[in-house]
């Protein structure tokens, strides 16, 4: 990734995030974060309808916890 520039959140705000959820997932494809885990329905809905679109894998934070415990 070539870093992140002010275009980031606008763009992901045009797709229909909320302007604080698209700045979040900005932030995390910055960071080059693998996961981006969050309890928002319509901002898990909006990441799956534009997965294609993100750097970053947006995740249900319970489903993903109870994903973990499957391998302890």
């Amino acid at each position: 990734m070539s870093g992140w520039h002010s275009a980031d959140s606008p763009k992901l705000e045009s797709l229909g995030f909320k302007p604080y959820d698209a700045l979040h997932i900005a932030c995390a494809e910055f960071g080059n974060a693998d996961i981006f885990l969050t309890t928002d329905d319509q901002m898990l809905s909006n990441a799956t309808r534009y997965s294609a679109q993100l750097r970053v894998q947006v995740e249900n934070r319970y489903a993903y916890k109870k994903c973990l415990c499957c391998f302890a």
